[in-house]
């Protein structure tokens, strides 16, 4: 996919079909983390491409991603700080969600999915960091326990979209640990090469090869969207999944991916972005 294709999917239909500002940045507009770049050159990435989406900065609330299942409601006063990555009073936490116009919640990964949540009249937002952890400690159903806590009702009717990310057959792992203390549902959404074989190691199941040097592919997306239709039946239609893979475009030059720098010394390491406003 070219980048002149690549640009048809900065957003998500079902999301602009309800009017809700949102937007994924690639490789092209910079990256987007302080981690991987001077601090200049990413707060003039990050201005650029929040202009584009008109989305003032001081409006933004960056997620601070653990890899667990913490999840924040956030508002105006969580702002302050976002500016240059700094919210000391906003703990770690893997998902976000507000009921404040105007707030931008955002997040810059690098492979995992990033999913907006939102109902049809646009009453929140929620912006999920759904890693690998946090989807083995079911992070999507979780927020969707809080927003019904919230007052959020009508789940099944709830409108979602998964940002880029990368797919099944590009994520090889040696082995894939799931949490002993957790309903894990991880089986139906490995490939595993040579069949699996499933272990217990102290305090962990431990899904990995029956062959030598045999590998685990999970779906972390497909087991994010089963916990959505599982749990609370949200209808397919309402689901809406990027068919980025960041792995694949990061070797085409086109995205950031760190499983793709990480075996190909020549891409480089950085991360894009993801954002949604009310």
């Amino acid at each position: 996919m070219a980048i002149a294709d690549l640009e048809n999917y900065r957003t998500l239909t079902n999301l602009n079909n309800i009017g809700l500002k949102h937007g994924f940045s690639f490789r092209p507009d910079g990256n987007m983390s302080f981690k991987f770049g001077e601090p200049d050159i990413v707060l003039r990435n990050r201005l650029e491409f929040l202009d584009s989406l008109e989305i003032n900065i001081e409006d933004l609330i960056v997620m601070r991603p653990e890899h667990k299942d913490n999840i924040l409601v956030v508002g105006r006063n969580n702002a302050r700080g976002s500016l240059l990555n700094i919210t000391p009073e906003l703990p770690p936490s893997d998902a976000l969600i507000t009921t404040e116009k105007g707030i931008a919640l955002a997040l810059n990964p690098a492979d995992c999915p990033p999913i907006i949540i939102t109902s049809p009249k646009r009453e929140f937002v929620s912006l999920v960091h759904a890693g690998r952890e946090g989807t083995t400690r079911q992070i999507c159903r979780k927020v969707m326990d809080k927003l019904n806590w919230l007052g959020f009702t009508d789940t099944e009717n709830f409108i979602f979209g998964v940002g880029p990310s990368i797919h099944q057959d590009c994520y090889a792992l040696g082995y894939l640990d799931t949490l002993a203390d957790h309903d894990c549902n991880w089986g139906r959404f490995l490939k595993i090469d040579g069949g699996p074989k499933c272990r217990w190691l102290k305090d962990r199941y431990r899904y990995e090869s029956m062959i030598y040097n045999g590998k685990v592919y999970p779906d972390i997306v497909g087991y994010s969207v089963w916990q959505l239709k599982e749990f609370y039946g949200v209808i397919e239609d309402n689901i809406e999944v990027s068919p980025i893979c960041t792995y694949c475009q990061a070797v085409r030059g086109e995205t950031f991916s760190h499983v793709a720098s990480r075996e190909n010394p020549g891409i480089p390491e950085g991360r894009f972005m993801a954002v949604v406003s009310l």
